[in-house]
């Protein structure tokens, strides 16, 4: 346990020292070559995002899942692989063809290809980390979560020296995503287990074992339909559940770009940039407790107990975070020294909106956590669903007249049908209770902060100042409200 911890540790400390470093770049990169260059850049990027499972077909989560007890993991190693590289070969071609149905031409359409190229290669170097996570060799899948972005940062500071525009920006995704498979690749067959010791694999270890295994064993033949029904049969579940939440996440920008401009998107993804980066306090912390929720599903008394308790470890950094956007969100853009005021005042807008839906993550998360832990994926993708639809029916009617600040409030009612949706059902259909009563101190809290930092803010001191100063008062109304007890975190 120790040693996981260790590992867990290490993943979050590369990360905090690497992506806030790259969130920073890409703001100085939208700042250079413009909102509106940039609005063709995230438009494009967010739909090769929305139809990634093509390049995966759900295959690096059925290999993290399953293949994680099993030793011999090179008797089926060659044809996940040759799979693998198969559609991520066929999927930026097959998006030529999605580009060209949605009116998209000339340069825009080598963009994406160039673009889902890099999601191709940066699917690939998944496939690669969770082959470090089926050997439990969490200490490289640490580096290799960050590898791509230490070449982004380094080679995109060269190009501030000397000159950087939207083509070159693509190039360096492409190059860096293929560098970083390259790297991983050299890494896995350098860790792989030597193959069994039959007469068509004895004498070649290591290195050698693999490539011969590849060129000469199984590799180099077609790959049989019942290994490919078997492949597929177990990862099409986790590839419908990322084709819905890409959808969800992503379809505001595309939308954007077909139905406002190319400088409408960019305003709005420099706003969401903020949305991605504080998001990934969940993604870090939810599937902690997914895995803790599915082993307990037996004794719900504990369940109970690990639901109380990530609702308020969850929450708390998010009510902060928000609270901070709602009174100074302005100072989250202070990169972005080219933009006039309109333009300032529109991210600023979009910005303060999105982290509505921050806050109804940060407070309900949890529970679509529980329901896809225990076995409710049904009903998760169901309402995923709907909630899509709603998001893009409200687009179609909203972006026209009030461009990228009706994607944003789309978004906050497409996720709070969702976030309740979840939080109904867990209430009517599962025994666990919801707690209600934490979830009411967590909203007083979330307001009593929030207030605070209002209040403050019209002094005249710093704001950094009044954060801090608010910040003291989140965690005593917190203490003092019984949500932070030292008890609790002893009892988990």
């Amino acid at each position: 346990m120790y040693n996981l911890f260790k590992n867990i540790t290490l993943i979050v400390i590369l990360n905090l020292l690497i992506k806030p470093i790259w969130i920073i770049m890409e703001f100085m990169v939208q700042d250079k070559i413009g909102h509106a260059q940039y609005g063709i850049y995230a438009a494009l990027f967010s739909l090769g995002y929305i139809f990634i499972i093509l390049s995966d077909f759900g295959i690096n989560q059925y290999f993290t899942k399953t293949l994680a007890g099993k030793p011999d993991l090179l008797q089926i190693f060659p044809d996940a692989f040759t799979l693998k590289i198969t559609i991520s070969i066929i999927y930026p071609f097959f998006m030529l063809l999605i580009g060209w149905l949605l009116n998209y031409r000339h340069s825009e359409l080598y963009y994406l290809f160039l673009l889902c190229f890099t999601q191709s290669s940066l699917q690939l170097a998944m496939f690669f980390r969770a082959n470090f996570q089926a050997f439990q060799r969490f200490r490289i899948d640490a580096f290799a979560s960050v590898i791509d972005k230490v070449f982004l940062i380094a080679i995109i500071a060269f190009l501030f020296l000397y000159r950087i525009d939207l083509e070159l920006y693509i190039y360096t995704r492409l190059l860096t995503a293929v560098l970083a498979f390259i790297i991983l690749f050299i890494m896995l067959i350098n860790i792989h287990p030597v193959p069994p010791q039959t007469p068509e694999y004895r004498g070649h270890t290591g290195v050698k074992s693999l490539l011969f295994l590849m060129v000469y064993g199984r590799y180099k033949h077609k790959i049989k339909l019942s290994k490919l029904k078997a492949i597929l049969g177990g990862s099409i579940p986790f590839a419908l559940i990322i084709l819905l939440y890409g959808v969800h996440e992503r379809i505001d920008q595309v939308m954007l770009e077909r139905l406002a401009s190319d400088h409408v998107t960019g305003l709005y993804a420099a706003a969401y940039r903020w949305v991605d980066a504080f998001m990934m306090y969940l993604w870090t912390i939810l599937p902690i407790f997914f895995a803790r929720f599915a082993h307990l599903q037996s004794n719900l008394k504990e369940q109970q107990k690990h639901l109380s308790f990530g609702q308020i470890i969850v929450s708390i950094p998010m009510i902060f975070v928000c609270g901070f956007v709602f009174i100074y969100g302005e100072k989250l853009l202070w990169l972005l020294s080219n933009s006039d005021l309109e333009d300032l005042g529109i991210m600023t807008s979009c910005l303060k909106i999105l982290f509505i839906s921050v806050l109804v993550h940060g407070l309900l998360a949890i529970y679509g956590t529980l329901l896809s832990s225990t076995g409710h994926v049904k009903f998760l993708n169901k309402m995923m669903l709907v909630s899509i639809a709603i998001n893009i029916g409200l687009n179609f009617l909203l972006i026209p007249k009030y461009g990228a600040e009706a994607a944003a409030f789309t978004t906050v009612i497409s996720t709070a049908f969702l976030s309740v949706a979840y939080l109904l059902y867990i209430h009517i259909r599962l025994q666990i209770h919801i707690p209600f009563l934490i979830l009411l101190k967590l909203v007083m809290i979330a307001a009593v902060f929030t207030g605070t930092l209002y209040i403050l803010s019209h002094t005249g001191i710093e704001w950094y100042v009044n954060t801090f100063i608010a910040g003291v008062v989140l965690l005593l109304a917190a203490y003092f409200s019984g949500l932070i007890n030292v008890s609790i975190f002893k009892k988990v």
